[in-house]
C-alpha cells in the first residue's frame, strides 16, 4: 500500500488500489479494461488466494463478466506472481486462478516475478483434450495458436505481431 500512496490512482480505478483493482482504457470510450490482482500475496493482513469460491476469487469473475458485459474488447489481469514461465518460479498463483484466466478468455495476462520477458502461446480450455492447463508441466492439448505465423486471433479478427 506504499507504493499507492506514492503513485496516487490517477484512473479513476474501481476496487481497492493497490491491491486488487480495475481501470478502463481511455475512459471515455473503453477499448481495454486492465485487471491488476495480487494472488499469493498479503496486504494489510489480508491473504490474496484466488481459489475457487474465494472473496478474491469471486471479485475477479464479476470484474471480467461485468468487462465483456459492458462491451470492452479487451481485457489484461496483471499481477506480480507466475504461473506458466521458462523462468526459475513454480506457479505461485495456483491452478485455479491459471484456469480462470484460459476460461474467461482473459487476453493478456502480465507476470513479473521471475524478471526476464517471455511471451507465452495462446491457450484455451477443451473438455475432451485440455480440461486444466497442468502447472509444471506441458500439454500441448491447450495450444490454440503457437504465434509462429507471428499473429494472434480474437474472434475472427488478425491480431498482428508488433514485435
Amino acid at each position: 500500500m506504499n507504493h499507492a500512496a506514492c503513485l496516487p490512482d490517477r484512473l479513476g480505478a474501481t476496487g481497492l488500489y493497490g491491491a486488487q483493482y480495475y481501470f478502463d482504457y481511455p475512459p471515455s470510450s473503453p477499448l481495454m479494461r486492465v485487471v491488476m490482482i495480487s494472488p499469493n500475496l498479503r496486504i494489510e493482513n489480508v491473504d490474496y488466494n484466488y481459489t475457487v469460491g474465494s472473496p478474491e476469487y469471486n471479485w475477479l469473475v464479476s470484474a471480467i463478466d461485468a468487462t465483456r458485459n459492458a462491451g470492452i474488447p479487451w481485457i489484461a489481469v496483471g499481477m506480480h506472481k507466475v504461473c506458466i514461465s521458462t523462468g526459475v518460479k513454480a506457479c505461485e498463483i495456483g491452478t485455479d486462478l491459471m484456469n480462470l484466466l484460459i476460461s474467461k478468455h482473459v487476453d493478456m495476462v502480465l507476470q513479473g516475478h521471475d524478471h526476464n520477458y517471455q511471451r507465452g502461446k495462446q491457450l484455451a480450455l477443451n473438455g475432451a483434450t485440455c480440461p486444466a492447463v497442468p502447472a509444471g508441466s506441458f500439454d500441448p492439448d491447450c495450444v490454440v495458436d503457437d504465434g509462429s505465423d507471428h499473429g494472434y486471433f480474437k474472434g475472427g479478427h488478425r491480431i498482428p505481431d508488433l514485435g
